[in-house]
């Protein structure tokens, strides 16, 4: 029907009544629910920002951004479907598709496959990665590739399981330590200058840029992504 968008089997969206429909039964939303899923049926096919989201939904209301309000929301939508309608991309942004476009069928425009080098892509990027599990304890280390390595001093039975704050040695920086951890607990990308230091004590000055990696799906924090860039030895 030209009113109705279907989304999946059984699930559309009634454009008429400006709603969401299973099994020809209205779905209860929520005012903040309902608006979300609408700015996102209104820009089918085309990801949206969490930032736009947020602004959409509080445009009216002087309140600071905080992306845990959005994944909330979308976490509750996802609950009364019951199904991936909308889809998490990179924890940035989010998508509805039409039932006429799907990932096999983007997956399916030729796009070279690197998944078979990509390890040795990684391993030799000119600048230390590393990832580590915020579902473990401590947040450990649980990948870093050649260059890391390389720059530290360390091995993988060194480093592996640790959390990264070692690096630092008995240099605390507080005041930087604190935007780190900040930047954590609240799943934000952060860029920040800090000392680190090799396994034989000397000084290196790096930029460190730290992003949350989340599953595309499920919109679940998963990793942390650790760039270090050299920008100083002493």
């Amino acid at each position: 029907m030209k009113n109705q968008i279907v989304l999946c089997n059984g699930i559309y969206w009634d454009c008429d009544k400006n709603c969401l429909v299973s099994s020809s039964v209205d779905i209860k939303l929520t005012q903040s629910e309902h608006k979300t899923l609408k700015l996102l049926i209104d820009n089918l096919d085309k990801p949206v920002s969490m930032n736009e989201i947020y602004e959409y939904i509080f445009w009216d209301d002087d309140r600071e951004y905080n992306p845990k309000t959005i994944r909330n929301i979308i976490s509750k939508i996802r609950a009364k479907l019951n199904t991936e309608i909308i889809e998490n991309i990179y924890g940035c942004a989010y998508i509805v598709r039409s039932n006429k476009v799907s990932q096999n069928t983007l997956l399916a425009k030729k796009l070279p496959d690197i998944s078979e080098y990509l390890i040795d892509i990684i391993d030799q990027a000119q600048n230390g990665i590393s990832i580590t599990n915020p579902r473990l304890q401590d947040n450990p280390l649980v990948y870093c590739n050649m260059y890391f390595k390389k720059t530290f001093g360390y091995s993988d039975d060194e480093i592996l399981g640790k959390n990264l704050r070692f690096l630092r040695q008995s240099d605390t920086q507080e005041e930087i330590v604190s935007k780190i951890r900040t930047s954590i607990r609240e799943q934000l990308p952060i860029t920040v200058q800090i000392r680190n230091y090799t396994k034989d004590g000397k000084l290196i000055h790096t930029e460190l840029t730290i992003s949350p990696i989340f599953d595309r799906y499920n919109g679940e924090l998963i990793y942390f992504l650790g760039i270090q860039k050299v920008i100083g030895r002493l």
